[in-house]
């Protein structure tokens, strides 16, 4: 997907158009693997990627993401579109079970969502607000998905700790930090138990 990214941020470069970036996140999946065994993780997997192939159009993108996680790339596609795609793919999932030798197994997804350029210009941007977009629909109670949002307090709050973790390296590549040692006596034995740095 990261390849398949750096030429849609081309694409995207050439034509101005919009797309979105989809990342669908088995719920309990590990509990999938302890119960069933990791054989029927995988067979989970599989379905749940073939179903959505199958009801994707042709220029859409889509591949493993991150263990329990499925990306895909929505070309064309507005913010109304993504909502679209996201609740076709849920209520997809949602209908049937999946069938492994070890049982039936039901789904469970979460979507998190992100339109690009809007959102994101690059693939490190798309991937970080998809896992935010993922997240926060994973704290909803039911099956939801949710698009990326930005926030201007939480981005003002990111580069200002960017900014103040530059200053200590450069900080410390000029020597400009030296570190102190100082014991802490463990008080029932009255010996030094560690050093803190100060």
């Amino acid at each position: 997907l990261n390849v398949c990214l750096e030429e849609v941020f081309e694409e995207i470069g050439r034509t101005g158009e919009s797309m979105a970036f989809l990342v669908v996140g088995l719920q309990h999946f590990d509990l999938i693997n302890s119960v069933y065994g990791y054989e029927a993780g995988d067979a989970v997997i599989s379905e749940v990627a073939k179903r959505i192939q199958n009801n994707l159009r042709d220029r859409d993108i889509i591949g493993r993401f991150s263990g329990a996680k499925i990306g895909m790339i929505l070309p064309e596609c507005d913010e109304c579109g993504l909502l679209v795609a996201g609740y076709r793919i849920l209520n997809l999932l949602r209908e049937n079970v999946v069938t492994t030798k070890q049982g039936p197994i039901a789904v469970s997804v979460s979507i998190g969502g992100v339109l690009m350029p809007q959102h994101a210009r690059d693939s490190k941007q798309v991937f970080m607000a998809a896992h935010q977009a993922l997240n926060e629909s994973r704290g909803n109670r039911d099956a939801s998905i949710v698009t990326y949002q930005p926030d201007p307090k939480q981005a003002a709050e990111k580069l200002r700790a960017a900014h103040m973790a530059e200053k200590v390296v450069t900080a410390l590549k000029q020597r400009r930090i030296h570190l102190a040692w100082q014991p802490v006596v463990d008080a029932k034995t009255e010996k030094i138990a560690f050093h803190e740095a100060l």
